[in-house]
């Protein structure tokens, strides 16, 4: 049976690619350009930075700080997989296409199986993206052994398959104590899921957080900075065992590589072990929440009170393009989770890029943290986050209207005012979030009144500029064939729109840094210029479709 389904998904990516195998190909082609840049621009800094710690002879430099990358890049691995997974399982277990079907047949604990082993494999995008990259900038800088090299491997891989297969048990074990307590809802399950990842996620912060680096990085106690620094902060996390791994490679002991590597495998042993377990239960697990909390009565309850009140919003005709998109948007319950997804990672690089600032940089010049580089970084990443919901979520809000878009078409409101409204919906959203996160940097480090003031300028104006151009791509390309967004955003204009946008980002930010760095602040107008272009251009070419639009 689990050949069959893997069989299935073979037959479905190759129908994937059966039509319009050109664009299809070229937008796979594209995706993995964009995780391989990405991905070489995290092995390039990395690798410059390690090295930039064995210049010199003194210990700090040459072992504590290396651990402390090690650390910070498997805690930010395990948790993104963790979270991952933790989405991947409260929808494809009790959520998933055809579930119905499958489970009402005598091999429904396969289906168990294959969610498990899909999980581990989707899920697993942070390893390559994050530690794969490390361990080949470590093994430049140190020149690892391939015995060395293939154990820290091994390690990071199991460590993977340990936070992926740790968010499925910990659903199931939930889902059965929801079961016991009679509690029918997956709203409660994927409630109490989300806030125990939110709790972990604290928990990782706050270690980091909380460290007295100025005082663990004495050259005096560096000699073995793995007794202080990581038995107290970070050994109650999983992520202690791969990192250990590496900085034994590292040290050349092979006794420590092996042993921390073999703790890891053991503890993915012992959550494969709580599955099989726990899976004899999916199908009685199963059956409650598909029953819900539905009961028939034969008295007529009072109505409840509308969500939104009446004067919620200002009295236009708007106002229903406005309700609509927020309706809409709490209405699925995946794409509530995706967007909470996506803002932990946004907050939590922002946060790492503070670390860097405020810690890394405390033993060195200020020059290295030359004239605005932390905070063009943080600009960065802050739009590069933004740039991830516009295509999530922007991009295909007028294509997602599908077989409903005769009302749009019909409604006594201009399709040119619809678009607007969503363009003021989305953008104040955006604007306000990434507003939020440039003050979880500016407020803590202080930063001046110039930095603050231009890079606050410089995001605002980069928000709104991507969130036209994500809007108007997607309406200049409508595709009313499907509503599923992660299909619309992988289509080749989406994946136009990433690199339109990576770049125009990506220059925002180049931008910044040459401001501070040589205090020229006229490169602010031509920020803003370019701006105003794009914002432009990309409108009027969206309207113009608008127009010519034979049918919705």
């Amino acid at each position: 049976m689990i050949k069959k389904f893997l069989s299935y998904y073979l037959k479905k990516i190759r129908r994937y690619f059966r039509e319009n195998t050109k664009s299809r190909v070229s937008v796979a082609i594209l995706m993995v350009a964009a995780v391989f840049l990405l991905a070489f621009g995290i092995f390039y800094l990395t690798r410059e930075g390690l090295a930039s710690t064995q210049e010199g002879t003194d210990p700090f430099l040459a072992q504590a700080v290396p651990l402390y990358i090690y650390q910070l890049f498997f805690l930010i691995t395990g948790f993104l997989i963790f979270v991952s997974s933790s989405i991947f399982g409260l929808f494809n277990f009790f959520k998933g296409e055809k579930n119905d079907w499958i489970m009402a047949t005598p091999k429904f604990e396969d289906l168990s199986w294959v969610n498990f082993l899909r999980a581990l494999t989707d899920s697993s995008w942070p390893i390559f993206i994050l530690a794969l990259p490390l361990l080949l900038a470590v093994q430049n800088v140190f020149n690892f052994t391939p015995v060395y090299f293939l154990l820290a491997l091994m390690s990071a891989l199991i460590f993977s398959l340990f936070a992926s297969g740790s968010a499925i048990v910990l659903i199931f074990l939930i889902s059965l104590i929801l079961k016991v307590l009679k509690i029918k809802s997956f709203k409660a399950l994927a409630l109490i899921t989300g806030l125990i990842s939110i709790s972990i996620g604290g928990l990782v912060w706050s270690r980091i957080v909380n460290i007295d680096i100025s005082k663990v990085f004495q050259v005096q106690e560096a000699i073995d900075p793995s007794l202080l620094f990581l038995k107290e902060n970070f050994s109650i996390f999983p992520s202690y065992f791969p990192s250990m791994t590496v900085f034994a490679g590292q040290m050349q002991n092979m006794e420590s590589a092996v042993s921390n590597t073999a703790i890891i495998a053991a503890g993915f042993i012992a959550v494969l072990l709580l599955f099989v377990i726990l899976k004899k239960k999916f199908l009685y697990i199963w059956q409650s929440f598909q029953e819900g909390s539905f009961e028939a009565k034969t008295k007529k309850e009072k109505v409840v009170a509308p969500l939104f009140s009446k004067t919620a919003y200002p009295k236009s005709k708007e106002d229903t393009i406005f309700k609509k998109e927020l309706l809409v948007s709490l209405r699925s319950a995946r794409n509530l989770f995706w967007f909470g997804f996506l803002m932990i990672l946004m907050f939590a690089q922002v946060g790492v890029v503070n670390l860097l600032e405020r810690y890394v940089g405390i033993g060195a010049s200020q020059e290295v943290a030359v004239a605005g580089l932390t905070p063009s970084l943080q600009i960065g990443v802050i739009l590069f986050f933004i740039n991830a919901l516009i295509l999530r979520f922007v991009f295909p809000a007028l294509s997602q209207e599908g077989s409903t878009s005769w009302i749009l078409g019909s409604a006594p409101i201009d399709l040119e005012r619809v678009f607007n409204a969503k363009f003021k919906f989305y953008g104040a959203l955006l604007t306000i979030i990434g507003i939020i996160a440039l003050s979880i940097y500016i407020i803590p480090l202080t930063v001046s009144f110039q930095i603050a003031v231009v890079s606050l300028l410089i995001l605002t104006s980069g928000i709104l500029t991507s969130t036209m151009l994500g809007l108007s791509i997607g309406t200049i390309f409508l595709n009313f064939k499907t509503d599923d967004p992660q299909r619309l955003s992988t289509s080749g204009p989406g994946i136009g729109f990433t690199l339109i946008s990576l770049a125009y980002g990506g220059f925002g930010a180049y931008l910044l840094y040459e401001i501070f760095s040589g205090e020229n602040y006229l490169l602010i107008l031509l920020f803003l210029a370019i701006s105003i272009i794009i914002y432009k251009i990309a409108k009027t070419k969206a309207l113009n479709s608008l127009e010519n639009l034979e049918f919705l």
